[in-house]
């Protein structure tokens, strides 16, 4: 299932609303962020190797959760990021010709 297939049934939305409002759910997922923040390692001294890998973690656990929260509201995804290009004459004709017509 699709998160526009998901966002499209009422009666799952509610459903994932009423889950991600309750206590428990939001102190879990409070507790599983609070465990997931690098700490350093038990001599004292941070190991960059394993904290980078944690803050990577701990990224991927917040974005599961605000896609759960977004899609329990019916909020639409944001927008995908795509890969910057360079601006083309071709770019630039089309934009003279769209001047032109207005």
């Amino acid at each position: 299932m699709t998160t526009k297939e998901f966002s499209q049934s009422d009666a799952l939305r509610e459903e994932l609303a009423g889950l991600v409002r309750t206590p428990a759910f939001i102190k879990a997922t409070e507790a599983i962020l609070l465990d997931g923040i690098p700490a350093p390692d038990n001599l004292g001294l941070p190991s960059p190797d394993v904290g980078n890998g944690r803050i990577q973690q701990l990224a991927g656990m917040k974005f599961m959760v605000e896609r759960l929260q977004r899609l329990a509201m019916g909020q639409p995804e944001p927008a995908v990021v795509t890969t910057p290009r360079l601006y083309t004459e071709e770019d630039r004709e089309e934009l003279l010709k769209r001047t032109q017509e207005e």
